[in-house]
């Protein structure tokens, strides 16, 4: 930074400052990040929370999303602050109640609940998200619930459908 751009009692904010070289601790990387979505349909189980078989990745900066388990695993070094998010289309085209959650290590950690009355417009998104701390080694995955005995529709696959992803927003 050029000394004349230093005022005797602070930096004024209103100058143009030219850098040559390295800004650092500026911002976060907001990684790791991962955005994986449903390859190919997913039939509706009714009565019990569904992994989401988000299979297919978009992102995964840090190769830390298993597309086996459909899992988010925090790698080692990146424990902190984390923004989730799960999106999902459905078909099905009667009266039911729906939650998506999030489970952390197995159990559930978060859930956003609705209940749907489509009418015969199937084929809507819903979406929640959140933020969450993490540890080295904790694991996230995305969960449906459909409130219907043996539902009929399905999840709606596509890289702009049915999908789960996330971003680490702080370290800890």
């Amino acid at each position: 930074m050029a000394i004349d751009k230093i005022q005797s009692e602070s930096i004024n904010l209103a100058d143009n400052f030219a850098f040559t070289g390295t800004v650092s601790g500026a911002g976060e990387a907001n990684t790791p990040a991962w955005n994986a979505y449903l390859g190919s349909q997913q039939s509706l189980v009714g009565d019990a929370y569904a992994l989401i078989n988000a299979d297919t990745e978009l992102l995964d900066t840090n190769g830390a999303y298993d597309t086996t388990n459909k899992r988010f695993t925090v790698p080692s070094g990146h424990a902190g602050s984390y923004f989730w998010y799960i999106i999902i289309r459905e078909t099905y085209d009667t009266d039911i109640e729906l939650r998506l959650a999030l489970y952390k290590n197995g159990s559930m950690t978060q859930q956003y609940r609705v209940q749907l009355n489509p009418n015969g417009n199937a084929g809507r998104c819903y979406q929640t998200s959140g933020i969450i701390e993490l540890a080295v080694g904790d694991y996230v995955d995305a969960r449906y619930f459909i409130g219907t005995g043996s539902p009929s529709g399905v999840l709606d696959n596509g890289s702009d459908n049915t999908k789960f992803g996330g971003f680490k927003i702080r370290g800890s």
